[in-house]
């Protein structure tokens, strides 16, 4: 249980990255080769767990996820009816915002993996 909740950002962020892949490919089909990057790189650091891509991952999926976040929000002033603008502010923020938040435990976590590397204590992986 302990595995699966250390590894739950990574997790999020798989899932999300599929969805992306999966709804490019069933709407336009074609194959969103940036988002399969992602999800390649992702699930590579699920069974590696190296420390500095794990805090690059981290940073630049944080970033990422800020930015749709703003959009979202940009968004929301050009729609016309309440209800539509407020599904998509939930919906966005929601999904958008827990990128943000994963994305800034991932980067806590490896950060205090590599802290204890360079004291010699005990790593991730152990």
């Amino acid at each position: 249980m302990k595995s699966i909740l250390q590894r739950l950002p990574e997790l999020f962020f798989v899932g999300l990255g599929t969805y992306w892949v999966l709804e490019n490919f069933i709407a336009s089909n074609t194959v969103n080769w940036i988002a399969v990057t992602f999800v390649t790189i992702l699930i590579i650091q699920l069974f590696v767990q190296q420390r500095i891509i794990g805090v690059a991952l981290g940073l630049v999926l944080g970033l990422i996820s800020a930015y749709m976040m703003f959009a979202v929000l940009s968004e929301f002033r050009e729609f016309r009816f309440y209800d539509q603008a407020f599904e998509l502010l939930s919906v966005g923020i929601g999904i958008f915002g827990s990128g943000v938040i994963f994305a800034t435990v991932m980067v806590y976590k490896f950060i205090i993996a590599l802290q204890n590397e360079m004291r010699g204590e005990q790593s991730l992986t152990a």
